[in-house]
């Protein structure tokens, strides 16, 4: 019976995945000292997607050991594949990257056993 249940579980997790798959993409993952994914960068098509799909995301990476997890929701898929990569340039200014975090439209963050999700175009500033 177990089985049957947890086999249901990610059969409807996956076919809700594939229904929405035109509408979002996974387009990068880091990982921690441990080598655990603990972050995704999401390209979204839109922003009322976010809270269909974050459940189905952190279904798939929910672990007892993770201690930190995060999802960053992108409306510019370019943007989401080097986001996390231009923090750390010291070439961009100030002024760049505010322009730039403008394109965050949604974060998950789970913290010690407790999940918090921001939907919105100043996701970054709660």
């Amino acid at each position: 019976m177990k089985k049957f249940v947890i086999f249901l579980l990610l059969s409807v997790s996956g076919l809700i995945a594939k229904g929405q798959a035109s509408k979002f993409e996974v387009v990068s993952r880091g990982k921690d000292s441990k080598g655990r994914i603990n972050r995704l960068s999401v390209y979204v098509s839109k922003m009322s997607l976010i809270k269909k799909i974050n459940p189905v995301l952190w279904g798939k990476y929910k672990s007892t050991k993770i201690k930190t997890f995060q999802i960053f929701y992108y409306d510019d898929k370019k943007i989401a594949k080097a986001y996390h990569q231009l923090l750390y340039n010291k070439k961009i200014t100030k002024k760049q990257m505010n322009s730039i975090s403008k394109h965050v439209v949604g974060e998950f963050e789970f913290v010690l056993g407790k999940e918090n999700l921001f939907v919105g175009k100043n996701a970054l500033l709660n």
